[in-house]
């Protein structure tokens, strides 16, 4: 498969996710586990707390950026053997990249700025009542789902750039 088939599929993967499973950091690490072959069911469950900003708050990152960087994390991380090194992982500068791309993209890489860039406000994921209105402003149309493929875009073409998986 070509590098561009790779992304298109993650991208599209991600945004069908979303549609689905409603969650933005394990719909986006889900298509990238799938699509990159990072199968690990134990880092998805663990991802699901990361989404909506953390514990859905939208107080921190945003779940798609959260997901790329697990998956950076899980392709260029180190594990319990090198955890005593005082050499940065590659996993930290490929992270950079991807928080530079959400800065770049949509001023801030936060779940809250991301929002109010999108939707002009701030949603709680908490109020049922908000959460319907977030996803009748378009969230799961055009919205939160091409932010989710996007991330998801983004984070497998640096992991793709950088050799450790081979297209």
């Amino acid at each position: 498969m070509r590098k561009e088939e790779i992304l298109q599929r993650v991208e599209v993967q991600a945004f069908e996710n979303l549609k689905k499973y409603s969650m933005c950091c394990q719909s986006t690490l889900f298509a990238l586990q799938k699509t990159l072959q990072l199968q690990d069911d134990t880092v998805l469950k663990a991802s699901y707390a990361l989404s909506g900003g953390g514990g859905a708050t939208g107080e921190g990152f945003c779940g798609a950026l959260s997901a790329g960087m697990i998956a950076i994390g899980l392709t260029y991380g180190w594990g319990e053997a090198k955890l005593l090194e005082t050499e940065r992982a590659p996993a930290m500068k490929l992270a950079k990249v991807l928080i530079e791309k959400y800065k770049e993209e949509y001023g801030s890489p936060i779940c809250k700025d991301i929002q109010k860039m999108l939707f002009g406000k701030v949603y709680d994921f908490w109020d049922p009542i908000q959460h319907q209105e977030m996803v009748e402003a378009g969230a799961l149309d055009d919205k939160c789902v091409n932010v989710v493929g996007k991330g998801a875009r983004w984070a497998a073409e640096i992991i793709i750039q950088n050799e450790k998986i081979k297209i």
